[in-house]
């Protein structure tokens, strides 16, 4: 039987409920404090897709823990827990009926539950407003704006955030004389190079840890293991998780951006956008303190730049992307793709090295860094004609850091240039060579298959990326691949694809 909230939850009579949903779970003092607080664990939300156990576990435990932490604070909070079976609409529903003539949420990019609490707030005839949201750097109606007079390139919105913003600039100049270091952010990881020691979370809360344990209670199907959660649920957690990134992995982040090896599933990679993106951290904090320990330990400029880049930069942009042109990103296929992923991309067992280790890394810790998603999960998806809806399902169901608004630029847009390249000059399609020079994979009989499925991808292609004169020389090395060797190469990449797609 559903648990309807006390009265001294509630006691504070004609005050307004504030709706916190999985993604909005900010610190305290983004919280008006005479506000009623309302938390519910929608089982719609959980079952919407076959979620990794890891990403239901660390939203849940995330939310209880921001439970806790607002009561703690001496805030009213209602809260339902998933075994209640109660709905974000039936929960407001009932929440309502105790003496509130107001209905609230933050500001949000995920507009099912947006679409929801407007929908409920009509209903019962209550007034309905949104709050500025510290999710984000940039007020909606600035962004809004740019991508509405611009062409969407990285670039350009890159240098108007760092201007905008006053970050690493002297007067209207990049700090160092240049905007991006990008170009030092690739170096591998050598045999003598020492990698930082992998990250882990502090001990988990009671309230986080009952909730890893009703995810595997309630989901046993979903993919991953909900007991193997490894970051940080709590404010105070997640402020820890900065901290040890910038103390141990900082010096490092740009030089290694773009490196795979076996020896470490993070490199000297952050591991915040899932912090980030339920709101545990707001991006504002995370550049102060990016700042202000780069300042007093002389980080160098590669290395914050890369770091500063991803946070103003990136998720800003794409963030821009999904809200101008998420619709026509979603129902574009440039490639005509039309196959399916089989059993082996789940159970990491195609046989191409690189690939299943990827594979490996998104079940075991429902994350990989972002070159093994870009260049080896999508890339092998996209140049085995596996379908956008599929590698999108795949993107937003496995990984913990996964939502629309993330992951529609990201798949269809960076990932596959499924959008025929909205914001994108070519797409990030490589063969073996890429992979063995970015990482210490060895070589083997993998190598002849990617490079097969790679001159497939482009043979299949070649009017349409030597329109490109980024990609024409490409073609133009396909045509020359001596006749034995392309039929080896294709036929290694038919037999691949008939083998591990459908």
């Amino acid at each position: 039987m559903p648990r309807s909230p006390t009265l001294h939850q509630c006691h504070r009579s004609m005050s307004r409920l504030l709706v916190l949903t999985g993604t909005t779970l900010f610190p305290v003092e983004h919280i008006p404090r005479r506000d009623t607080v309302l938390l519910v664990e929608d089982p719609g939300f959980c079952a919407r897709k076959r979620f990794h156990q890891q990403k239901l576990a660390y939203v849940l435990g995330c939310m209880r823990d921001a439970r806790d932490e607002l009561r703690a604070a001496g805030r009213e909070v209602v809260y339902y827990e998933i075994d209640d079976g109660v709905t974000l609409a039936e929960g407001v529903r009932r929440t309502v009926r105790h003496h509130h003539t107001a209905l609230a949420h933050f500001q949000t990019e995920d507009q099912t539950p947006a679409t929801q609490l407007r929908d409920v707030a009509g209903d019962i005839g209550i007034n309905y407003a949104t709050i500025a949201s510290p999710m984000f750097l940039t007020d909606p109606g600035v962004l809004d704006e740019w991508f509405s007079t611009n062409r969407p390139a990285m670039s350009a919105f890159y240098k108007m955030q760092r201007r905008r913003l006053g970050i690493l600039v002297e007067g209207r100049d990049p700090v160092g004389g240049q905007w991006s270091f990008d170009a030092e952010n690739r170096s591998r990881v050598r045999r003598e190079t020492v990698l930082p020691s992998e990250p882990r979370s502090l001990q988990w809360s009671d309230s986080a840890s009952r909730a890893v344990q009703d995810v595997a209670r309630l989901f046993p199907d979903h993919p991953g293991d909900a007991a193997g959660l490894w970051l940080p649920t709590s404010r105070n957690g997640a402020e820890h998780w900065l901290e040890h990134f910038l103390s141990q992995r900082f010096m490092g982040f740009g030089t290694f951006e773009d490196a795979m090896t076996v020896r470490s599933r993070v490199v000297h990679h952050s591991v915040l956008a899932p912090i980030l993106n339920v709101g545990l951290l707001t991006p504002s904090f995370v550049i102060d303190r990016a700042l202000a320990f780069a300042r007093d330990h002389n980080v160098a400029l590669n290395d914050l730049e890369g770091f500063i880049r991803q946070i103003v930069g990136w998720r800003e942009f794409i963030r821009g992307m999904a809200r101008t042109s998420g619709r026509e990103m979603r129902t574009a296929n440039a490639w005509d793709a039309d196959r399916s992923p089989d059993h082996s991309w789940f159970t990491a067992d195609t046989g191409i090295v690189p690939l299943d280790h990827a594979l490996r890394g998104a079940t075991n810790l429902a994350w990989n860094h972002h070159i093994e998603r870009l260049m080896v999960i999508a890339n092998l998806m996209n140049l085995c004609g596996i379908h956008p809806s599929c590698v999108y399902d795949y993107f937003m169901r496995y990984y913990i850091d996964a939502y629309d608004w993330v992951m529609v630029p990201n798949v269809f847009g960076m990932g596959l240039t499924s959008d025929g390249g909205l914001f994108t000059t070519k797409p990030y399609i490589c063969g073996s060579n890429y992979m063995r020079k970015m990482s210490d994979h060895g070589s083997g009989q993998w190598c002849e298959t990617v490079d097969g499925l790679f001159w497939r991808f482009v043979d299949k292609h070649a009017d349409r990326l030597r329109k490109n004169p980024r990609l024409a020389l490409m073609v133009a090395q396909s045509d020359r691949i001596e006749a034995k060797r392309r039929k080896r190469l294709f036929d290694a990449a038919d037999t691949f694809i008939g083998t591990h797609t459908q």
